[in-house]
């Protein structure tokens, strides 16, 4: 009688469990290029699914872009990035979580290389899950060439858009591109004010990336007291010796 007591609990204990549902990650959105305004959207939807419907669950943000046309590719992740940070700074979303720092982590952004057209997929990824989709970085920077100086990224009309500082793209390219010097030009209206944006921008220059002495040079451009200050960023190929 015993023994058919145990089975008896086992088996249930077994359909029970069988019957649970196991965690899942679960596309939310596909989609192409899209305004801001539209896009901002889309990152408020998958933000609240994260942060206020599913809090237990993890966000992926997954591009898929072409080595040929890898700007667009970073550029959608600067906005990315700025948006979350933009949404983190306030509303619910900040409300959510711990802190900033412990909400940032809960998005991921995962850079895919296609033969296709552009997209963005997001996931909603519950703990526990597995992915769909492996996390390697398979951009290759080096693919982008510049024959001129050419203005990557500028805080003046942004627009509608939230933008991140662009360092952290600016600075993957120039580590995959040695030939390649960053000139940051700083607007400023005094010299403090100039230094602290530099210190500030410099700090965000990630510590694994190989960039090479003397490939980023700031430069300190005065401006009137009526002026909003702002910042460029430059690629500017290094001139061949003949």
């Amino acid at each position: 009688m015993k023994i058919l007591l145990t089975l008896f609990i086992l088996i249930l204990a077994f359909q029970f469990s069988f019957g649970q549902d196991n965690p899942k990650a679960e596309k939310i959105e596909d989609f192409g290029a899209t305004n801001c305004c539209e896009f901002a959207n889309k990152m408020d939807y998958l933000l609240s699914e994260i942060f206020v419907n599913k809090s237990d669950s993890i966000g992926y943000v997954v591009i898929y872009s072409s080595n040929q046309d890898v700007l667009q590719g970073l550029y959608t992740e600067n906005k990315i990035l700025g948006h979350l940070k933009f949404r983190l700074d306030k509303t619910i979303f900040q409300q959510s979580v711990a802190n900033a720092d412990t909400a940032q982590n809960k998005i991921f952004i995962v850079r895919k290389n296609t033969e296709g057209k552009f997209k963005i997929e997001f996931w909603k990824v519950e703990k526990g899950a597995n992915l769909p989709f492996t996390t390697f970085d398979e951009w290759n920077l080096s693919s982008i060439k510049y024959q001129k100086p050419t203005l990557y990224f500028t805080t003046f009309n942004e627009g509608e858009c939230s933008f991140d500082n662009g360092i952290k793209q600016f600075s993957g390219i120039l580590s995959a591109n040695p030939n390649l010097r960053g000139n940051i030009a700083i607007f400023e209206k005094t010299q403090k004010d100039f230094l602290k944006t530099k210190k500030e921008l410099l700090s965000d220059i990630p510590n694994d990336l190989n960039i090479l002495k003397n490939q980023v040079r700031t430069f300190f451009i005065k401006t009137s007291k009526h002026s909003y200050p702002r910042y460029e960023l430059w690629f500017v190929p290094k001139k061949k010796l003949n």
